[in-house]
């Protein structure tokens, strides 16, 4: 191995004898001038090797590139059917994903079952699994589907530091390095490793070669502006590409004979298509990468492999594609055969190789000591009370990372990061609590659009508020501005009773101004202002992981005026007041295109002359949805149900109809005391997605409705049902799911609409917060 002394995170070696460090300085000298090739210096290290029974040092060189990364573990499949041993890895960001694995004792085909069971939604997103979340926060993912969140200090806006922090993939990349956690020096792992990743301040490159392997895989594919950066010893870490994407001459500075370099860094693209501003912005950071990947295939020689499988159609982004990549990466690596098995090894020799690379699965013993550290305000007697993991149990990876979660949900913590150590008889455990620099304060935004294309169009935008972490037990303040169809303003005092947040006091204030429309006949006749004002205190209790009732009372006003048309119902002025009973479970898998799951939203209103208001009445209503797949088919069956033992004013009574209620119906068509409708969607995923969001996609489907509405005495008739039906395209986005699709009715009305934000099991814009 050649010796430099290096600084940070590169391995300082020893010094070698004095005739060898002569005879290294001579070659270096010659090798400068161009009198020697490097093929010189690898017979004269061949000729040591054989003189000391050992061969060349050959290392497998990775390269960056994103999703097709997966390519290097068909190159790693193809080495181990020719018996090629690797006695050093360098990876850079994808390569080092792949690299470090291999490294640490992974298999190929279990690093292929990792890929392929990896939930990249989740991985590539700082979002919680939404098994996790509470029913509050699921109600919030769904109208909430920006996941920028910015921080307000005292000096004002402060920007997050990239669109995804990294807090999944963290733990993902912890979970999978737990076999080789104890080995804090790469030399010591079952293949020495190196990832090469880039100092942001300084702007030259760092080779890690010490500490948590996990942490080395995450700073070297921190994208700048994707994936936050990563701090090791004081230093804030980026994606190594930017300054060697194909680390051949890291791999050379480690006294590599003989290099294996597997290229999968993208490609210049030609001049017509350098056509939009997002082309051009590709092509610069291609550029920088291409400009340093080019560098290093110059120092390639003849005794050198380079594999380069063609993977130009998988995007950077395409992570589902990553087994696919590696079928590529596999047909590369055959195309240089001839140059791979001279490299090969005899069977004993190579079998006792192999048994030195792998590590068995480690089985974690008990917890015997559970830490806190990095908290600078919060009490660890607050984070050990949201902690379920336990002292003399053993030490569960799934729970741990559902303790994470809950951790990770208080709104003053912007990272939670673990460390398993092993102990003489069971394991420590270290909890890393990194707390908001941004500020408390956090701000997201959503949209939603609604357009029937009838002229009853709706757009609307959502901004939300909170501010966390009010008291030692996690009170917090929450408020919402909408702007749009509907303009309102919401806010509550959130109390939890105890740090678990299990039973909780709310207070909450709520006014809002909308239209809704009066139909006749089929035909719109007239539009209603309407406005509402609440006040209220909700007593209420979490349902396992899943659930929450709420038992409150509120006292509130409601006016109306007619704003457009000759007909319809008259103004209104009323107060309102009683008690309200609110019911919500929701065990949908996603939040946009669920597969699986139940959804349920029970509301029961007693409208009390007591609490102030003008009539008295019971009013109930119910929404469910049920969602279930089988292989790429979808399929989901909802229903509303709604009754009041009184009659209602129009503006209080229940609606139906509009593309996602009734199809065929134009929206709210359909009013009365009492209503029901049960609706049946099928729908299939198309395709892939390469944005990292929930679900991913594009979907096309179709869908069956029937309902009706009755007032009050009337009886339920099935010759008053209306029946509907309705074909759509859809697609998952950053903005939430979008729909496009056409509907018809039983008296043959037909219509076409779109729809943004709104997920299929919603039935209608603009629902009540409350």
């Amino acid at each position: 191995m050649t010796n430099k002394s290096r600084s940070g995170y590169l391995l300082t070696g020893g010094l070698p004898p004095l005739t060898t460090l002569m005879t290294s300085c001579l070659l270096l000298v010659m090798l400068i001038l161009g009198v020697v090739p490097r093929s010189a210096l690898a017979e004269d290290s061949d000729s040591a090797n054989e003189a000391e029974g050992e061969r060349p040092k050959i290392a497998l060189v990775l390269s960056g590139g994103g999703a097709r990364g997966g390519a290097h573990l068909g190159v790693i499949r193809v080495l181990e059917e020719y018996q090629v041993p690797v006695d050093l890895i360098v990876g850079t960001s994808g390569g080092a994903i792949i690299g470090g694995l291999y490294a640490s004792g992974w298999g190929p085909e279990e690093i292929e079952q990792w890929l392929a069971d990896m939930d990249w939604d989740v991985a590539l997103s700082d979002r919680l699994p939404r098994r996790d979340l509470p029913w509050r926060e699921k109600e919030n993912d769904e109208r909430f589907l920006f996941d920028l969140q910015i921080g307000l200090t005292d000096g004002g806006l402060r920007l997050p530091r990239a669109l995804i922090e990294g807090r999944n993939l963290s733990f993902i990349l912890e979970k999978a390095t737990l076999r080789s956690a104890a080995l804090r020096d790469f030399d010591e792992l079952p293949i020495p490793f190196r990832a090469v990743a880039a100092d942001l301040e300084k702007a030259e490159k760092v080779v890690i070669n010490r500490g948590r392997l996990s942490q080395a895989i995450r700073a070297s594919m921190s994208v700048p502006g994707v994936f936050a950066p990563v701090t090791i010893e004081d230093r804030l870490l980026v994606d190594g590409g930017l300054v060697e994407n194909l680390p051949v001459e890291t791999a050379l500075d480690l006294g590599a004979d003989i290099i294996i370099a597997v290229n999968v860094s993208g490609r210049l693209d030609e001049r017509q298509r350098l056509d939009d501003i997002f082309a051009i912005s590709g092509q610069v950071t291609t550029l920088i990468v291409h400009r340093t990947v080019q560098s290093s295939l110059d120092l390639l020689e003849s005794q050198d492999v380079l594999i380069e499988p063609q993977v130009v159609d998988i995007g950077p982004q395409a992570f589902h594609r990553t087994v696919e990549a590696a079928e590529v990466g596999e047909e590369a690596a055959r195309a240089v055969s001839a140059g791979l098995q001279a490299l090969s090894l005899p069977d004993s020799d190579y079998g006792r190789w192999q048994a030195r690379q792998r590590l068995p699965v480690r089985e974690l013993g008990e917890l015997k000591e559970l830490e806190f550290v990095g908290m600078r305000q919060l009490s660890e007697r607050r984070l050990r009370a949201l902690v379920e993991s336990s002292l003399g149990e053993p030490l569960s990876l799934d729970r741990l990372q559902s303790d994470l979660g809950r951790l990770q949900r208080l709104g003053e913590i912007e990272s939670v990061d673990f460390q398993v150590a092993e102990l003489d008889e069971g394991v420590r455990l270290r909890i890393d609590v990194q707390e908001h620099e941004r500020g408390p304060h956090h701000l997201r935004a959503g949209l939603e659009v609604f357009d029937p294309f009838d002229g009853d169009a709706r757009y609307n935008l959502r901004l939300g508020h909170r501010l966390p972490g009010l008291n030692r037990l996690g009170g917090e303040l929450l408020s919402e501005l909408q702007l749009g169809h509907t303009r309102a303003l919401r806010t509550e005092f959130h109390q939890p009773f105890s740090a678990r947040g299990y039973q909780f006091l709310s207070l909450l204030g709520h006014h809002q101004a909308t239209t809704i429309p009066a139909w006749e006949a089929g035909s719109r006749v007239a539009e209603l202002g309407l406005r509402e004002s609440r006040v209220g205190v909700d007593f209420g209790q979490r349902i396992a992981r899943d659930g929450e009732l709420r038992l409150g009372a509120y006292r509130g006003r409601l006016s109306s005026e007619q704003r457009t048309g000759l007909q319809g119902p008259p103004g209104l002025e009323r107060e309102t007041g009683g008690l309200r009973l609110l019911i919500g479970w929701d065990r949908l898998d996603q939040a946009q295109w669920p597969s699986h799951g139940e959804a349920l939203l029970l509301e029961m209103d007693r409208s009390l002359t007591g609490f102030g208001a003008d009539q008295a009445f019971r009013r109930t209503a119910l929404e469910y949805a049920l969602y279930r797949h089988a292989g790429a088919h979808r399929f989901m069956l909802a229903g509303e149900w709604g009754q009041a033992d009184a009659p209602l004013p129009f503006q209080q009574q229940f609606r139906l109809g509009g593309p996602l209620s009734l199809s065929g119906l134009g929206t709210d068509e359909l009013r009365g005391d009492r209503i029901g409708s049960l609706r049946g969607v099928w729908f299939r995923r198309l395709g892939g997605n390469e944005i990292p969001t929930e679900g991913g996609g594009m979907y096309a489907g179709a869908g069956l409705s029937l309902g009706g509405a009755w007032q009050h005495g009337e009886g339920v008739s099935s010759s008053e049902l209306f029946t509907g039906a309705k074909i759509f395209m859809g697609a998952d986005t950053p903005l939430g799911p979008v729909l496009l699709g056409a509907t018809h009715s039983e008296q043959s009305r037909r219509g076409f609409f779109l729809t943004l934000g709104l997920p299929l099991h919603r039935p209608r814009p603009n629902p009540t917060p409350w």
